[in-house]
Order: C-alpha cells, then sequence, then structure tokens
C-alpha cells in the first residue's frame, strides 16, 4: 500500500503487514506537494498535487508516474 506525505513527497510502499518495501522522496528546489496517489494498472503508481520547482514555478500542478519499484517514469508541471 502507498502512502504520500506532504513537504517534498514522500511515498512509503508497505507490504499487507506494515513491512517497508521501499520507500522515496521526491525533491524538487523548492516547495513541492503531494496531494493524491492512486495506484496504476501497470503496478506502478501516479501522484499528483503541486510545485514551485518546476513549470512556471507559481503553485503549478505536478504530476508524477512511477513504476512499480518507485522509480520516476516521467513527471510534468501543468501551468495552473
Amino acid at each position: 500500500m502507498p502512502l504520500c506525505l506532504f513537504g517534498h513527497p514522500k511515498v512509503f510502499k508497505l507490504d499487507s503487514a506494515g513491512n517497508l518495501i521501499w520507500k522515496r522522496t521526491y525533491e524538487g528546489t523548492y516547495s513541492d506537494y503531494a496531494y493524491s496517489i492512486q495506484q496504476t494498472t501497470d503496478g506502478g503508481f501516479i501522484l499528483a498535487g503541486e510545485t514551485t520547482s518546476y513549470g512556471a514555478g507559481v503553485n503549478d500542478v505536478l504530476v508524477i508516474k512511477l513504476n512499480s519499484s518507485g522509480n520516476i517514469t516521467w513527471q510534468n508541471a501543468y501551468d495552473n
């Protein structure tokens, strides 16, 4: 089960007993926040939030696609 915390987005993948499988922090130069995470059909995850590190730098929408190991497949910032 993935968990997402505020700040520089942090994702923890846990097994059904609550044991840590992996953890990742996704840091930009400035403040980035993740508000939602969903598992994708390929076993990866997609995060949605906001960023001042990427895009125009004024609280743009941030979307990060992760593979099943938590590595970034792609990320995009969209003008807010």
